[in-house]
């Protein structure tokens, strides 16, 4: 009974994994994101 949790969990993960599609578009829009945000982290910290 001990390794069926942690099977389920793996089976959760790999379903989430094959679910979560990443193309080109979604790839570009999140490096995009991160642009943003860390200009936006560096202007407000100052060195």
């Amino acid at each position: 009974m001990m390794s069926v949790y942690p099977a389920i969990g793996a089976l959760l993960a790999v379903m989430a994994v094959t679910l979560y599609r990443i193309d080109e578009k979604l790839v570009s829009r999140i490096e995009t994101e991160l642009k943003e945000r860390r200009l936006i982290e560096a202007k407000s910290c100052p060195k």
